[in-house]
This record gives C-alpha cells, structure tokens and sequence, in this order.
C-alpha cells in the first residue's frame, strides 16, 4: 500500500517486521526456528524498539492535536501492544540466551507483531492520513528525519 511520504520509513520497518514473522512462520527445523529467532532479536535491537519510540515520540504528539488519545481504542490497543511485545522480546532474548525453550514461544510473538504490524498499516496510518492536515504530515516528516538522524535509523528507501 502507497503511504505519504511522511509514513513510508515507518510502513518500511513495518515490511522488515513482517519478513520476519513470515520467516518464523514457515521455519520447519530446529534450526530454521533458532535462525528466525535470533533475526527477530537484531531486528528488534536494531530497527523495533526505535520503531516503538518513534512512533510514541513522533506520531502520537502529532495526533493528539486531533484527538484524545485516551479515548480511541485502536490507539490504546497499538500501545498495549508495544508494551506486550517490549516484554515479549526481552523474554526471547533472555530464553535464547540462557539456552531455554523457546520455540512456542517464539511463534506466538510472531503472530502478535505480525496483527500488530497490520493493525498499524490497515487501520492507525490510513486514519492518520485522512486526519493529518498538510502542516502536520510535514511536521511528521520533519520529526521523523530528526528523530532517525538522532538514533541512526535509515532514512528512505533502503
């Protein structure tokens, strides 16, 4: 799906996101399984938790020039579930690292950033460009840059 330019890094990392979760849905071995585990964790490390940040730091001030964020339920349930899969994400971390089960585990996670990734794409972004005036969309864009400069996240297409 084709978003504003002011959208496109954010629906970028959603596609990484959902690469990922593909990955670990079709993993048939113990070692595909580990493989898609542990890209999930550098995905999270690297790119997920600046993701969270950015669009809690960037988008949502930005919307609630419009609304109370408190009052909408697709709002409060994207930011559920960040809570739900910051947890979930260190809790791989630590079972990949101290050699622990983790294969149900992992799975289930995919599944939940996976409707996460979608809830964000089909539902908040196209609300967001309906609702976002021209000025807002380029104060996104602007923060965004800011913000991915700040943190070293890619910028654009990649």
């Amino acid at each position: 799906m084709k978003r504003h330019a002011a959208l496109q890094d954010l629906a970028r990392d959603h596609f990484h996101a959902l690469v990922c979760t593909q990955q670990i849905r079709k993993a048939e071995t113990a070692e595909q399984l580990e493989d898609a585990a542990r890209a999930l964790v550098d995905l999270w490390r690297n790119d997920l938790v600046y993701h969270f940040r950015e669009e809690e730091e960037v988008l949502l001030p930005v919307l609630s020039r419009h609304m109370a964020l408190s009052e909408d339920e697709d709002i409060l349930t994207m930011l559920e579930q960040h809570a739900h899969l910051r947890d979930g994400m260190r809790e791989l971390e630590r079972r990949l690292d101290g050699k622990e089960e983790y294969g149900d585990f992992v799975r289930s996670l995919g599944i939940k950033l996976h409707d996460h990734a979608r809830l964000e794409d089909r539902v908040i972004f196209g609300r967001l460009e309906t609702l976002f005036t021209d000025k807002d969309l380029d104060d996104v864009a602007r923060l965004s840059v800011r913000f991915r400069e700040q943190w070293g996240r890619p910028i654009g297409p990649q």
